[in-house]
């Protein structure tokens, strides 16, 4: 009768750690911590930064690391997601369509900041506004090139915000099949 009980104890013990309370990773048992908004805003914020100095090797790194880690067969760049070289290319093609499209030359500076930021989940959408020469660009799109009115999507992902287009898995921006 003793060995039953001290049975049934210890089943609910196990049972009562392993349910735990909360948001859970899937798959496991661990809680899931929800990045803050205002770590994304300062994460954001920090990358905005790299773009605006043009320091895009740099800006890159805050791109999620699913979407740019090397694929098999790891030594083919074209099934790679992301590689830096693509990357830049498709930086630079952006930058100066955003340019063309609101009428600057290529010498003109754009800068971006951040305005604000959603969090749903382990989801954060961060609104920029875009300047030229200290007065806002007339974009009514809010995210990096003018392209995504709901702004720049990041995930909460291994204990860090990053940037993360919702179809990452297609590759880079212009770089994807079909554009």
């Amino acid at each position: 009768m003793r060995l039953r009980s001290a049975i049934a104890s210890l089943l609910i013990v196990l049972l009562s750690v392993s349910c735990g309370s909360g948001a859970e990773e899937p798959g496991t048992n661990a809680p899931v911590h929800i990045g803050s908004r205002d770590e994304l805003i300062a994460r954001a914020a920090e990358a905005t930064e790299k773009l605006n100095t043009d320091k895009w090797l740099e800006f890159y790194e805050f791109k999620s690391p699913r979407s740019v880690e090397p694929r098999f067969p790891y030594g083919l760049p074209g099934v790679q997601l992301c590689t830096p070289d693509q990357f830049i290319y498709d930086t630079s093609e952006r930058l100066a369509k955003l340019k063309f499209a609101n009428g600057l030359d290529e010498t003109d500076r754009v800068q971006w900041s951040v305005v604000d930021a959603t969090i749903d989940k382990n989801i954060g959408l961060v609104t920029m506004s875009v300047q030229n020469s200290g007065q806002p660009m007339a974009i009514d799109k809010k995210d990096y090139f003018g392209e995504n009115d709901t702004g720049v999507r990041w995930i909460y992902l291994d204990n860090n915000w990053w940037q993360e287009d919702e179809d990452w898995l297609e590759g880079c921006h212009d770089q994807r099949l079909g554009n």
